[in-house]
């Protein structure tokens, strides 16, 4: 089991949030979103993520939300 935490925010025009909301397909490039995240395991080959901060780009899709990944260390 690995605990996930992710905090962020989504900024755009209120056109392009009422169409995320909407679920309609928007470019990624029409706004702003950013995370941080943080891990937390118990299991041994992944105790390595206790130690790690790591920052996202990404985006909604209509079935899910899209993140690039970016560890901190």
């Amino acid at each position: 089991m690995i605990d996930v935490r992710s905090f962020g925010y989504r900024h755009g025009s209120p056109q392009v949030i009422r169409a995320i909301a909407a679920g309609e397909r928007v470019d990624f490039s029409r706004y702003c979103m950013r995370t941080h995240m943080r891990f937390e395991t118990g299991a041994g080959p992944y105790l390595w993520l206790n130690r790690v901060l790591a920052v996202t780009t990404g985006g909604r899709e209509q079935a899910a939300v899209r993140l690039a990944v970016h560890l901190v260390a």
